[in-house]
């Protein structure tokens, strides 16, 4: 919930100051009103979430456990049935959107061992949509602007533009996020609580929530280990977001007694991870082994340790030393020379261009940057002459006077090449098996196409702790 609120803050912004809510701002809205702003939002928060993954035959899974979640529950007719989707990533996540619509990503369906861990998350994002949170967040957001407006509102009158007013307002929200992280995490427990009442009343085990909220937990120490992120610095920066620490979600599930689970219903589960796609696409491309590979331009070049790809329009990855972002651009015959007015379009300046080739690609190098009120961010522009289109790779960063980042964007640039469609690597699927006499999960983790520690991701996929093993007749998830 707190992830979407943060994603259309701009546009509350906007709305509060220029009033252009039927509703008067910080008053929550109607649901009418709060799907206009969905239908406002929602596409480009799809977009930075990876789309939508279409699966008809999955889609249809997460469908019906909609219905059957809903069936006891007094939904207004303005939200039923509530519409789900399913976010094109593999990263476990969640989320209930303005309007009513709920959407779980590849990466939480895989994550789950059995129906009612799947159920529950749809249960807390039911929750979230019946309690109406996010008009609630909404009026929330839209009442600390107003407040923020009215203690800052000689320094905005002296403001000399619109956009510096609103930065201004973003600056001066933002020291003030916690409060409203407040209120998301009693709305996190609320959901929660909805949940469990959901799920009791459709015949799912309420414990299996518990379950898969322990998984994503150790998910994410894994995730933050690999980044350098101390636990306690995870918990930090989950309590800035607004969620609840999980020892005291999953101790609300402690005295709930256990519920059996209907027959075949992990059987449906696991058929539809079964053959689902494990890798994230971005701009055509997807990384493997620190390498980015985009087929449909035969591209590729080398992804530094500590840098994670983000979805959006065009390709970037992010680190704590600065931002890669590449973008193709349809090339007329005879006009690569011309692509510098291209760059400075977008706002970047570009300064001191050089032809060059780099692996036998003729390409065009310049400084970059762009100044606002705040800071200047410099960095470099390589565009890359690939006969039909041209790749421009951009990389900006504060610290770019430094030695280390120049020397860090110079090798992704110079590790730029062409690459034959049989040298890609073809995209991985999830695999569901049963263990076999005689097999043992060291063997077949090493088997498999994980990222990173094969048994630690194996353990992690399937839920299995430590010194868990697993026996003849079990279910297992590996990637092929």
């Amino acid at each position: 919930m707190q992830v979407f609120i943060r994603y259309i803050f701009s546009v509350l912004i906007v709305s509060v100051v220029a009033s252009c809510a039927t509703t008067e701002p910080g008053a929550i809205k109607t649901i009418a009103e709060e799907k206009e702003l969905g239908i406002k939002v929602t596409p480009g928060f799809l977009l930075s979430k990876g789309g939508i993954y279409n699966d008809p035959e999955i889609q249809q899974y997460v469908e019906s456990l909609v219905a059957k979640l809903s069936q006891t529950l007094d939904i207004p007719e303005e939200l039923n049935p509530i519409p789900i989707g399913i976010l094109d990533t593999n990263t476990p996540s969640a989320y209930a959107v303005a309007g009513g619509s709920i959407y779980v990503s590849r990466g939480i369906i895989a994550m789950s061992d059995n129906e009612a861990q799947l159920a529950g998350v749809i249960a807390h994002e039911i929750g979230h949509v019946i309690a109406r949170h996010t008009a609630k967040s909404v009026a929330a957001t839209e009442r600390l602007i107003l407040d923020v407006v009215a203690k800052n509102r000689t320094t905005l009158l002296q403001a000399e533009s619109k956009d510096e007013r609103l930065a201004i307002i973003g600056r001066k929200f933002a020291s003030r996020r916690s409060e409203v992280s407040a209120f998301s995490k009693e709305q996190e427990l609320e959901a929660d609580q909805l949940a469990i009442e959901i799920l009791a009343a459709s015949g799912y085990d309420p414990h299996g929530f518990g379950d898969l909220l322990r998984r994503l937990d150790a998910w994410q120490l894994n995730r933050a280990k690999k980044t350098g992120v101390t636990p306690e610095e995870l918990t930090a920066i989950t309590e800035r977001s607004g969620y609840p620490e999980i020892d005291a979600r999953v101790q609300a599930l402690g005295a709930l007694k256990p519920v059996p689970a209907a027959a075949g219903s992990r059987e449906r589960l696991l058929s539809a991870i079964d053959g689902m796609r494990f890798e994230d696409v971005f701009d055509g491309g997807f990384i493997r082994d620190e390498v980015y590979w985009n087929k449909k331009h035969r591209l590729s070049f080398d992804v530094p340790s500590g840098f994670s790809p983000r979805h959006g329009e065009t390709f970037s990855m992010a680190s704590a030393h600065g931002e890669v972002t590449l973008r193709f651009q349809r090339l007329q015959p005879g006009r690569f020379r011309h692509l510098i007015q291209f760059i400075k379009d977008t706002g970047l300046s570009f300064e001191n261009p050089e032809m060059t080739t780099i692996n036998g690609i003729p390409a065009v190098s310049g400084i970059a940057g762009y100044i606002d009120e705040d800071q200047s961010v410099a960095g470099r522009v390589v565009f890359f002459n690939l006969d039909t289109h041209v790749a421009i790779m951009t990389f900006l960063s504060e610290a770019w006077e430094k030695p280390f980042v120049k020397s860090l964007f110079e090798n992704i640039v110079s590790s730029v090449r062409r690459t034959r469609a049989e040298e890609i690597p073809l995209l991985r699927i999830y695999d569901v098996q049963k263990v076999k006499p005689g097999q043992n999960l060291n063997a077949l983790a090493a088997g498999a196409a994980f990222d990173g520690d094969p048994v630690i991701s194996a353990r992690l996929l399937n839920g299995l702790g430590d010194d868990e093993k697993i026996e003849a007749g079990d279910w297992i998830k590996l990637i092929k």
